[in-house]
Formats: structure tokens, C-alpha cells, sequence
């Protein structure tokens, strides 16, 4: 990827989530466009920092020749072997590192505008 596609942001019913998490994203390569999938939720502002995860983990995956085959079908495996935990933060996933980094912006952000990581992570529950 050598530019930031189109990007769309949804938010949908938790049940309509690809692998459960709070949020997805998927690149549509032919389209050129990275939707984010974040969860319904009572607080816009998890919405919006779920949100900002996504993109940046998306867009930094991406820009290192990333490819959405692998993190799909990653994350399908992990989704079927664990009953918990998120498959971003299994070392083994191909986008980890990316995980790992936007998750420490999700954490700046939430701090930025006063909410507890453990106050996020009750809106983020389905």
C-alpha cells in the first residue's frame, strides 16, 4: 500500500461482528477501501477509540505489505481454537506488532479523554 485507501467506519450490532471482537476491519484490495467494523455501544467515545485502533492497526498492517488473507484467516483459527482473548495479541498473529501499537494508542487516547481502560473495556462488552 503506498497511500491511505478510502476508509469507511460502520458501527453494527455486536452479533454482526466477523469474529466477535469489538471491532474488525477488512481491505478491500480491488476497491481500494478499509472498512472498520466497531460495535453499537453506550459510549461514543469507546466507539471512537475502537475506531482509531482499527484504522491505525489496519493502515500500519497494510503499509508493511500486509495481506487481508492472512490476517483472516489467522484470526478464524485463533477464533476457533480460543474461547477467550483477542487474536492481536497472540505473538503469532501477522499483524501483532500493529496490534501492540495501537492498542498503546487506544490506551493515550482513553487516557486523553478521561476513561478508564477498565470502563472501556465494560463498553466494548456486547
Amino acid at each position: 500500500m503506498t497511500h491511505i485507501p478510502k476508509i469507511l467506519i460502520k458501527t453494527i450490532d455486536p452479533g454482526n461482528q466477523r469474529f466477535g471482537e469489538c471491532g474488525d476491519w477488512f481491505y478491500d484490495a480491488e476497491g481500494d477501501t478499509l472498512t472498520i467494523f466497531v460495535n453499537r455501544m453506550p459510549d461514543w467515545k469507546s466507539k471512537l477509540k475502537v475506531a482509531i485502533h482499527e484504522f491505525y492497526e489496519a493502515v500500519a498492517f497494510l503499509a508493511n505489505d500486509g495481506d487481508q488473507t492472512d490476517v483472516d484467516f489467522f484470526d478464524k483459527k485463533f477464533y476457533q481454537e480460543h474461547d477467550e482473548g483477542q487474536a492481536g495479541d497472540d505473538s503469532t498473529a501477522p499483524y501483532y506488532r500493529e496490534h501492540c501499537g495501537a492498542t498503546l494508542i487506544e490506551k493515550e487516547v482513553l487516557n486523553q479523554a478521561g476513561i478508564s481502560w477498565a470502563d472501556h473495556e465494560k463498553n466494548c462488552e456486547p
